[in-house]
């Protein structure tokens, strides 16, 4: 009975660490799983990452969970208005940002044109676009934080008579440089997307 009562207890405490922790994923691939460690406790983290260093015998994958805008009580509160510092405004000039006549010009195309569609990735309220949003639910893709995804993503709809637009900050499309390579330019996909 010892070797089957091992066997037994170790296919239990292996479907119970996998019911409660991603790790067999992880595992399954080669790498080894830690996690989760509160990000915030410098401390613990230090220590998981010292070992980590130390025992690493294979790729290890430290999975660290954070809140943003730790200890900033407006960003805590709000997150998205409250994401970086804004900067100082010592003028009092009121004409529109770049960001505001974007959105203004994609109402006014939306109107005129119903394929026109819009894609971002997580940018929706630095690209001003809730008003779009507002009025053409169906036409506005947020696609949370892949830049990558939004450049295919618009590819595949340019296939299908849509005319996307995709709204990345410059600072980002670098994460989608590649897509636009391979995906857009080089696929050529209904007589040439970069013709267009």
């Amino acid at each position: 009975m010892g070797k089957k009562a091992w066997n037994l207890s170790k296919e239990i405490f292996t479907r119970m660490k996998s019911f409660f922790m991603p790790t067999p994923l992880w595992e399954a691939l080669g790498f080894t799983y830690i996690g989760p460690i509160d990000g915030h406790n410098i401390t613990s983290l230090e220590e998981v990452l010292g070992q980590v260093k130390k025992g690493a015998g294979k790729p290890t994958l430290v999975h660290v969970v954070t809140t943003k805008g730790k200890g900033y009580p407006l960003a805590e509160s709000d997150a998205v208005y409250f994401h970086g510092v804004p900067a100082k405004v010592s003028s009092t000039n009121t004409a529109p940002t770049y960001s505001e006549v974007f959105a203004q010009t994609m109402l006014r195309l939306a109107r005129e044109e119903p394929k026109l569609v819009v894609i971002t990735p997580a940018m929706p309220e630095g690209n001003c676009l809730s008003p779009v949003e507002a009025e053409f639910p169906t036409r506005v893709f947020d696609v949370g934080i892949c830049e990558q995804h939004a450049v295919t993503f618009a590819a595949g709809m340019a296939t299908q008579g849509y005319l996307p637009v995709v709204a990345i900050y410059s600072t980002f499309l670098q994460r989608a440089f590649d897509q636009i390579i391979h995906d857009v330019c080089i696929q050529k996909p209904a007589g040439g997307l970069c013709n267009r």
